[in-house]
C-alpha cells in the first residue's frame, strides 16, 4: 500500500487586501483591492505545485505571503505545522533557510555590483556567519558546477552572463542555504524558447537530486503543466479549480480553466477550430461581481451564479470545481471541453 505523502505546506482561508485611500492628509478609506479572497490549498513534500491565471488574480501575491514578504489579512500558512506569521526567533531564522526562491527576471533580481560566487553565497554567510571566505568561494564553485555553469567564471559579474544563464546563478544562489522548499515567481518567462526546456529540466533534475519541493507560479500553460504534480487555478482572487495536473489538463471542468487551455497553441490544427475568446473584461478587484467572479464572463452563466458563490466541490478523484454547471440539481453535466466557441 502506497504511503501517503507528508503535508508541506499548508495555506487555509488566505486573504490579502489593499486598502485604497484619497487624499494625502485627511485621507478616506475608498474600498480594498482584494487580491486574494479565501484561497486554500495543500502543497506536499516532494511534489511541484503549480499556481495559473492570468495577470492580477493574485498569484505573485501568495508567493509573497509563503515569502513573508506580505502580511496576510485573514487566513494561515503552515510550513511543517506551524504558522509562519506567528514563528519568531531561531524558528524563524530556520524557515527562512528552509524556503527560498526564484524570481522572473534574473537582471532585476541579482545584484550588478556583486560577483557571481558572493551573490550565490549570500544565503549561506547569512544563514551561517561563521563560514570562512574560502568555504564560501567552494560552496559558490560546487553550486556553479551544479546547475551547469563553470565555476571559473565565479569572479564576474552579473552582465557577462547571457539571460539562461543569469537565471541558474539565481538557482544556485536559492540553493546555497540547502533549502526544502521553492518559490519559482515565473522562472523561464523571461528567457528565450530554446532555453526554457534546458531551465525547466534542471529544475526537476535538481527537485530530485536534493529532494525539493517547488511552488511554481507561471503563465504559460505548457511550462506548469511539464512541472507540476498538482494545480491549482485563480481567477480573481480565488480558486475555481484545483487537482492534479492530469486531472485538471485532461478534463477541464470550469468555464475560466476551458478558455485558458483553449487560448494555448494547440499541437493539433484540427484542435485551432474549438478554440474560442473570453468575452468581456476583467473586473476590477476593488469591487469584484458577487456571487462566482467569473459569470460576468462566462458563457455558460446562470441566475444562480450572480448570487452566491458555488463551494470548491470534488467531482472527481483529486480534482474539485466551483462552478454551478456540477451542482447535482443541474440537468447534464459539461464534459471534456464543452465549452461552446464565442461568436
Amino acid at each position: 500500500m502506497a504511503t501517503e505523502k507528508k503535508v508541506l505546506l499548508k495555506v487555509s482561508g488566505l486573504k490579502k487586501y489593499f486598502p485604497v485611500t484619497q487624499g494625502l492628509i485627511f485621507s478616506s478609506l475608498l474600498g480594498n483591492v482584494k487580491a486574494v479572497d479565501g484561497v486554500d490549498f495543500v502543497v506536499h513534500e516532494g511534489e511541484t505545485y503549480g499556481l495559473v491565471g492570468e495577470s492580477g488574480c493574485g498569484k505573485t501575491t501568495i508567493a509573497k505571503m509563503i515569502l513573508l514578504i506580505e502580511n496576510p489579512t485573514e487566513g494561515t500558512i503552515e510550513f511543517q505545522g506551524k504558522d509562519i506569521n506567528k514563528i519568531k526567533g531561531d524558528d524563524l531564522k530556520e524557515y527562512r533557510r528552509l524556503a527560498q526562491a526564484v524570481f522572473q527576471d534574473p537582471m532585476s533580481s541579482l545584484n550588478p555590483r556583486m560577483r557571481v560566487w558572493e551573490i550565490i553565497t549570500e544565503p549561506l554567510i547569512v544563514t551561517q556567519p561563521n563560514v570562512t571566505k574560502q568555504k564560501a568561494r567552494d560552496r559558490a564553485a560546487e553550486l556553479l558546477t551544479t546547475v551547469g555553469l563553470i565555476p571559473d567564471n565565479m569572479n564576474l559579474y552579473p552582465h557577462q552572463f547571457s539571460g539562461g544563464q543569469r537565471q541558474r546563478v539565481a538557482i544556485a544562489r536559492a540553493l546555497s542555504s540547502n533549502p526544502k522548499f521553492l518559490v519559482l515567481d515565473e522562472p523561464v518567462s523571461a528567457l528565450d524558447v530554446s532555453i526554457r526546456a534546458q531551465i525547466m529540466n534542471l529544475l526537476k533534475d535538481l527537485q530530485k537530486e536534493f529532494g525539493l519541493t517547488l511552488f511554481i507560479i507561471a503563465h504559460d500553460l505548457g511550462t506548469v503543466r511539464y512541472m507540476s504534480d498538482n494545480i491549482g487555478v485563480m481567477y480573481l482572487g480565488q480558486m475555481v479549480e484545483k487537482g492534479t495536473s492530469d486531472a485538471v489538463y485532461g478534463n477541464p471542468m470550469h468555464p475560466y480553466t476551458q478558455a485558458l487551455l483553449s487560448s494555448a497553441l494547440p499541437f493539433d490544427p484540427e484542435e485551432a477550430s474549438k478554440q474560442f475568446a473570453i468575452a468581456g473584461e476583467i473586473p476590477s478587484p476593488l469591487n469584484p461581481p458577487a456571487g462566482c467572479r467569473f459569470h460576468t464572463r462566462c458563457p455558460h452563466v446562470m441566475d444562480m451564479c450572480s448570487v452566491n458563490k458555488p463551494e470548491l466541490t470534488e467531482e472527481e478523484p483529486d480534482h474539485m470545481v466551483s462552478c454551478y454547471l456540477y451542482e447535482p440539481s443541474m440537468a447534464g453535466k459539461p464534459s471534456k471541453r464543452t465549452v461552446e466557441k464565442s461568436s
